[in-house]
């Protein structure tokens, strides 16, 4: 007969590595799969084409970038505004309240304005790019790491804003000259 030797480790100290690594696995399944469906989605031939495309911008197309960057903020607006607490119960372990409830909708109709901006007053692409980087510092990225806010996060769903805005960002990047 076996002998199990009991882990000495604290079981909370456990429970939090079992779910790193689990967060861990799912952002590289989900890497993968993005991967893999930007690849069977590409013409073969996509890569050299955007390198000559004669409108003047890099590999992505600044309006088109525009135009996404748009609809995320969108959907963000929309939700704040018709669901403001399902967006924070779905991403945080903290309680809802009524002053977060009420500044949610607050702020839905600020990010329906930036969609109006981004929409209709052709931006520059770098601030499209800027306005995506520093959303990502402030919302996603903040909560991840704690810069500027101590705050409980939910995973897997909170892995989506901060694959998204790095997306974002890099998509901007690309769509720079």
């Amino acid at each position: 007969a076996r002998v199990q030797k009991k882990d000495s480790r604290d079981p909370n100290e456990l429970n939090a590595h079992t779910q790193h690594l689990q967060q861990s696995k799912m952002a590289r399944i989900l890497l993968a799969l993005i991967a893999s469906a930007s690849a069977l989605t590409a013409p073969k031939n996509a890569a050299v084409k955007a390198l000559v495309v004669p409108r003047g911008g890099g590999l992505v197309d600044p309006e088109v970038y525009t135009k996404v960057t748009a609809g995320v903020y969108g959907l963000y607006a929309a939700q704040f505004l018709l669901t403001p607490e399902k967006l924070s119960n779905d991403h945080f372990d903290e309680k809802t309240t009524a002053l977060s409830t009420f500044l949610s909708r607050g702020s839905g109709l600020a990010w329906g304005a930036v969609v109006y901006g981004l929409w209709c007053l052709s931006p520059k692409i770098e601030a499209v790019v800027a306005l995506n980087a520093l959303c990502g510092l402030l919302y996603p990225w903040n909560a991840k790491f704690g810069l500027l806010t101590d705050i409980k996060v939910k995973y897997p769903m909170h892995y989506f804003p901060e694959v998204l805005f790095a997306g974002l960002v890099g998509a901007g990047i690309m769509a720079m000259n």
